[in-house]
């Protein structure tokens, strides 16, 4: 028998942690696709202002240090671990 499950989708991106081109055409994807989970490794809630138009956005653990070292290129070398 088949069931009949509900796809999910979800949407990636490195961080939110500037204001920039990637970040505008992902702010594009997020209106095609209001119901998407995003997954990011950083987030900073001063910058990005338009991630506050995703309902459910989920970060790394990375993102604990981030509030101690706001800088995205200290964490280029974790990267792998979050």
């Amino acid at each position: 028998m088949q069931e009949n499950k509900q796809k999910r989708l979800l949407l990636a991106h490195d961080s939110f942690t500037q204001e920039g081109g990637a970040e505008r055409v992902f702010s594009l994807l997020g209106k095609m696709f209001p119901g998407a989970d995003v997954y990011v490794l950083l987030r900073d809630k001063r910058m990005a202002k338009y991630a506050s138009q995703f309902k459910h956005i989920i970060t790394s653990p990375l993102q604990v240090l981030y509030k101690f070292f706001p800088k995205f290129k200290y964490y280029l070398p974790l990267i792998p671990l979050g």
